[in-house]
C-alpha cells in the first residue's frame, strides 16, 4: 500500500483540518455539490469521499482509492495519504493539494510530499 505525507508549517493547522474534512464531507454527501473539473475528469468522476474529524484529527476516506489522515499540531498540519496503488495515491494527492491551495489563498502553504519515515528528497509518485 503506497503512502505519502507532508508536514506543513502553519499557524492555522486546526482551521485547515476542519476545512478539508468539511469539504470532503460536502462532496461525498447526498446534498453535496459537484466536483470541480480536474485535468483528467475521468480519473475523478467516480471518486467519493467521506470524513470524520475533531479539532485535532481527521480521516477522509476516498472510495475507491484509500484514505487521508490529517493531524493539527502546534504550528504544523500533518497530512498522510495511504492508497491502494500508485494511481490512487496520485489522484488523492492531487485532490488534497488542490484543496489546500484553494483554502490557503491568503496564506499560501508550502506542501512538500515525502514517503513516510523519509528525511531525504521529496517524493514524486
Amino acid at each position: 500500500m503506497p503512502s505519502i505525507e507532508a508536514r506543513i508549517p502553519t499557524g492555522r493547522a486546526g482551521r485547515y483540518l476542519v476545512q478539508l474534512c468539511q469539504h470532503a464531507e460536502a462532496m461525498g454527501g447526498a446534498g453535496g455539490h459537484r466536483p470541480r473539473p480536474h485535468r483528467d475528469r475521468s480519473a475523478y468522476q467516480d471518486t467519493h469521499a467521506r470524513a470524520e474529524w475533531s479539532d485535532t484529527h481527521g480521516v477522509i476516506t476516498f472510495t475507491p482509492g484509500g484514505k487521508c489522515t490529517v493531524d493539527a499540531g502546534d504550528g504544523t498540519l500533518t497530512v498522510r495519504i495511504d492508497a491502494t496503488d500508485d494511481q490512487a495515491l496520485q489522484r488523492i494527492q492531487d485532490i488534497i493539494g488542490r484543496d489546500l491551495d484553494r483554502f490557503s489563498s491568503r496564506e499560501p502553504l508550502t506542501v512538500t510530499w515525502r514517503r513516510p519515515g523519509s528525511t531525504g528528497e521529496p517524493a514524486v509518485p
